[in-house]
């Protein structure tokens, strides 16, 4: 869309600013929804950990390590948001390729599939903030607490 601009410059009805403060807040827009996304997805995989002490702690207490806990507390994320972000790439490529077509120009959006495995291991940085939490947990005291 940027490229479309900067080749029409001179034809345009006003300043090229004025077309492109719209992508810029479009874009703002778009990186604060990824950052609440983030804080609740890691608010999320806290509070589940919370609500499962006791579960978790008497698994510590019957003798499954931590580093199970900790796999399988990424993987409960990890499972059901690969296939959700794979469609998202594909459906945003998509869109890339078709708005490519409209505008005759032969740039093909080859970034896009990029930011699918990059939302994914930001989701799963998320995910791990709570990990810290899994250690208090999961300690057989906390089998006293409901």
């Amino acid at each position: 869309m940027l490229t479309g601009l900067r080749a029409r410059e001179g034809r345009l009805g006003a300043d090229l600013a004025y077309y492109t403060t719209g992508l810029d807040l479009t874009g703002a827009a778009l990186l604060v929804a990824l950052a609440i996304t983030l804080t609740g997805l890691a608010v999320g995989t806290a509070e589940s950990l919370a609500d499962r002490r006791r579960t978790l702690a008497a698994q510590v207490a019957a003798g499954v390590p931590r580093t199970v806990l900790n796999r399988a507390l990424l993987m409960e994320t990890a499972l059901p948001l690969a296939p959700a972000l794979l469609l998202a790439c594909a459906g945003g490529l998509a869109v890339g390729v078709w708005y490519s077509s409209l505008q005759g120009d032969g740039s093909l959006p080859w970034t896009a599939p990029l930011v699918a495995p990059a939302v994914y291991a930001a989701c799963l940085l998320a995910a791990a903030t709570a990990l810290p939490l899994l250690g208090r947990s999961v300690r057989p005291g906390e089998l006293r607490y409901v």
